[in-house]
């Protein structure tokens, strides 16, 4: 299951049911856009102006999420559960919508509506 990237409110459960990833406070990063939200994890900010389009990894390890540059792009950031560590990885998206994230391995599409690219990420945490 995927989350749009144009939802305004989100709460996501991770795999194994021990965390609760939500991004609230959405709004349209222009008129008719994605979203841009403040993404937490059972209530501890993890960032800002971040798409709602989260997943969490099969082992509840890792959530994947979508966040907004300064140029209205995105790029893809990884926050371990473990190590409380964020990684932003170095390509650039338009919109990101994240569809699967297994073992180390994350799939979705970017920019779902206008031209569509699948996308498959390999992370190295």
């Amino acid at each position: 299951m995927s989350i749009s990237p144009w939802d305004y409110e989100v709460n996501v459960k991770s795999s194994n049911q021990r965390y609760l990833a939500s991004v609230t406070n959405a709004n349209e990063i222009a008129m008719g856009a994605p979203t841009s939200g403040i993404l937490s994890i059972d209530g501890k900010i993890i960032s800002t102006r971040c798409n709602p389009s989260i997943i969490w990894s099969n082992n509840s390890e890792y959530l994947a999420f979508p966040k907004w540059t300064k140029s209205n792009d995105q790029k893809l950031m990884v926050y371990s559960m473990k190590s409380g560590e964020l990684k932003q990885l170095p390509k650039t998206y338009r919109v990101l919508e994240l569809k699967q994230f297994n073992d180390r391995n994350i799939k979705g599409v970017d920019s779902p509506i206008y031209k569509p690219k699948e996308i498959n990420v390999e992370i190295d945490f």
